[in-house]
This record gives C-alpha cells, structure tokens and sequence, in this order.
C-alpha cells in the first residue's frame, strides 16, 4: 500500500487535477515529472508513506492506512524542517538555539512523537498553520497524535489539485517499483505486465504459482480460491 502525500511551499499552476485512474501511464510520469520539478524548484514537497503487505494481513486495511500515512507525514516533515532551517533568519539566541536543536534532532532517525510535535509547532510559527487533508472518510486520529488540523472528503482527488498530485505521486512511485525492482525479484508472476492488480494475468499466475511474499495471504488463502465475484470486485478496490 502507497500513500503520497504534498506540501505546498509557494504558489504555483494548478494543472493537476486530474483522476489519475483515467489518465494513461505516460501522462501519470509526465504529470509525476513536473511534480519532481516543482519539488526542485522548492514550490513542494512530497513523500511516500508505506505499508507492506504483511501489515495488511496482519492490521487491515484501515490500521494499514494510518500506518503509511503517519510514516509519509514523518518523512516530509522532516524535509518541511530541513526547508525551514535553510530558511528561518536569525535574529536573536534564541532563533540560534532552535537551530541547534532542529539540526540535531533532524540528525536523528528515530523521533519520539513529542518531538514531531515541538518541530511542528516551531516551524508552524515561521511559515503558519500546517493542514493535513485526507481523501478518505476518517481521519485514521492522526490530528491527535500529530496536533496537525486534519479534514476528511471522500473523492477529493477529483476536486483539489493538491490531492490529485499526491494519487499521482504514489500511483506512479509503486508501478515504478513493481517494474524496475519486483518484476526480476519475482519472475513467475509478470509482474511488469500487471503492476500487481488483479487482472485475468495475475489470477492465473497466482492460480498456476501459488503466491509470493508479495501477497496478500489473508485475502488468497488457499490456492483453489473460486469465490463469488463480489470478493474480487472488493480486492479490485483496496488500494
């Protein structure tokens, strides 16, 4: 499971509000493309939260989902901080002692959840409010755990171009890794030709295999799985 997330820096053109389940590949890396620009140029930031395929089995779908989010959070807060020391004017002490600590902490690879906090509120004082939007029915009690504003719209990838580009982000980052990485990892299973959805190739390959460590175990279970059809339209849209 992939989840992109994006934070504005500054304004830029719109031009992304695209559903990315109609677009074509070529038109998802050239989209994906003018986002890495963007992030180049500092007009955004992205990262990529994930949870593997153990997790589902194990968590669920909507326990799987906070986990990925709060790790892409992690990741593109620690690029949000990173912009904000490159950024921030020293004035005082003060302002030099919060570099000090930002800097050691961003030197850190495992930050406690308070200091996430105390990075959030720091930055938030230089650049203003930080807003997590979810296009999903729930916001997974991350506004809690993180203190960051959360609001929840179910299909807003097709309204907010912000969102649009982090289906983008994401769609395109884990067909790459299928391709360039599992396909060779796992050559039984075509996954170069799928990308790992359940297409009539992937079930016969399953069918003919058994499943890999990329599976989904939970959900296969056994081999001979000639359910009713309603199972496979569910596992069609999980991600």
């Amino acid at each position: 499971m992939y989840v992109g997330l994006l934070l504005p820096l500054k304004r830029f053109k719109k031009s992304f509000l695209k559903d990315y389940k109609i677009l074509t590949e070529s038109q998802r890396k050239e989209l994906f493309s003018s986002i890495q620009k963007l992030n180049k140029d500092e007009k955004c930031l992205f990262s990529i939260g994930i949870a593997t395929n153990q997790e589902i089995d194990k968590f669920w779908i909507s326990s799987s989902l906070t986990l990925a989010i709060s790790r892409g959070i992690k990741l593109i807060l620690k690029q949000y901080y990173k912009y904000y020391l490159q950024n921030i004017q020293v004035k005082c002490s003060c302002d030099i002692m919060d570099k000090v600590v930002l800097e050691n902490l961003l030197n850190t690879d495992n930050l406690s959840i308070e200091e996430y906090k105390s990075l959030i509120d720091k930055s938030q004082l230089f650049f203003g409010k930080i807003e997590l939007i979810i296009d999903w029915n729930k916001d997974f009690g991350l506004n809690k755990l993180f203190w960051i504003e959360t609001k929840t719209i179910i299909k807003w990838d097709q309204k907010e171009p912000y969102i649009s580009m982090a289906s983008i982000i994401a769609k395109v980052s884990r067909d790459k890794r299928m391709i360039d990485e599992w396909d060779s990892q796992f050559p039984l299973y075509w996954f170069k030709q799928h990308k790992g959805y359940w297409t009539k190739l992937h079930q016969e390959m399953i069918k003919k295999h058994s499943s890999c460590s990329l599976h989904r175990n939970l959900f296969l279970k056994k081999l001979n799985w000639i359910t009713e059809k309603s199972f496979f339209e569910k596992l069609e849209n999980i991600d």
